[in-house]
């Protein structure tokens, strides 16, 4: 019954299936963000700044690859590290607390600045929205400018 009512919504969920439309379905298999495994979004909430970390897109793949783009700037920086330090990031992120911290996804609404970790690991896959007051913000924000900016 449910196909004779909505046929053109069927047919248009298999067209963006097929044309790569829906989450997971990219044509592009050389982008970091097709397999990351460590996605931060950073929002500054509210303030006005040209500092690029305010707010930024951050992902790293299994393999290394990683993408950061900074919405000040909007310029993305790309580069690739060992697939043991994608590992090691993992590993700090849960040591400083991840599993511990409650999500709290109105503090976009809110206007305060907020960062977004979505993690992807033991084949499952976790997103929690965190103030920047936290030490995980702080110590993440910090891990991304020193391997998006070495020597600053």
């Amino acid at each position: 019954m449910f196909l004779t009512q909505k046929p053109s919504l069927i047919v248009a969920a298999a067209a963006a299936f097929l044309i790569g439309l829906l989450p997971g379905c990219s044509n592009e298999p050389n982008k970091p963000d097709n397999g990351f495994v460590i996605a931060v979004e950073r929002s500054g909430g509210m303030v006005a700044s040209k500092d690029p970390f305010m707010a930024y897109r951050f992902t790293m793949a299994g393999d290394g690859s990683w993408e950061f783009k900074s919405r000040m700037t909007g310029e993305p920086r790309r580069g690739k590290v060992a697939a043991g330090d994608v590992d090691k990031w993992l590993k700090e992120i849960a040591e400083g607390g991840f599993d511990k911290l409650k999500s709290n996804p109105k503090l976009g609404q809110t206007d305060q600045p907020f960062m977004d970790i979505t993690l992807k690991a033991g084949g499952g896959r976790e997103r929690k929205r965190i103030p920047q007051a936290e030490q995980l913000s702080k110590a993440i924000n910090k891990k991304v400018a020193e391997l998006v900016e070495p020597g600053k």
